[in-house]
């Protein structure tokens, strides 16, 4: 079995991202589950949604961007973010395509990020993950990560909000 191409985003990625991300994110957004309860929002599929951060951290800082190859062509990608301030480094948004998934992809692109933001002076590094994703928590526990807050989405339509003085 081979190893994934770990390397920076190019603009020349962005049609493989964007048809990656509708397959791989598949049933684990909070979007997807807004559409199906609701509708889908602002006319635009869920997963126009969740793929505006993910091309804006391509567009704008592609350092921050890791694409995986596997066999010509993109795998998956991972995303991270810098804070000099706090000195947090904080994992983003990483998927594998879910044909590819159980080769070693994803735990390749998390360790590219952890070191990236390792070398860059971080003292810390945090990730949010959302409760479908068990695969991804375990990746998170080997690596280290130690659970900290859980936090729960609500959501209703706006005229069915119970506001006091209301009549």
């Amino acid at each position: 079995m081979g190893k994934p191409v770990i390397r920076t985003y190019r603009e020349e990625d962005e049609e493989q991202i964007v048809a990656l991300t509708q397959v791989a994110w598949a049933g684990a957004t909070v979007w997807q589950t807004i559409e199906a309860r609701y509708g889908p929002r602002g006319g635009k599929p869920w997963w126009e949604h969740k793929l505006h951060p993910i091309l804006e951290c391509a567009r704008t800082r592609q350092e921050c961007f890791l694409v995986a190859e596997w066999e010509g062509q993109i795998a998956g990608y991972a995303t991270f973010s810098l804070d000099p301030e706090s000195r947090i480094g904080t994992v983003g948004n990483n998927a594998v395509h879910p044909d590819l998934r159980g080769r070693g992809i994803g735990s390749a692109l998390h360790e590219a990020v952890l070191r990236r933001i390792v070398d860059a002076g971080m003292e810390m590094i945090q990730v949010t993950t959302t409760e479908p994703l068990t695969n991804a928590q375990r990746m998170y526990e080997r690596h280290g990560f130690q659970e900290l807050i859980r936090s729960i989405t609500y959501a209703m339509r706006a005229n069915e909000a119970k506001i006091s003085g209301d009549g």
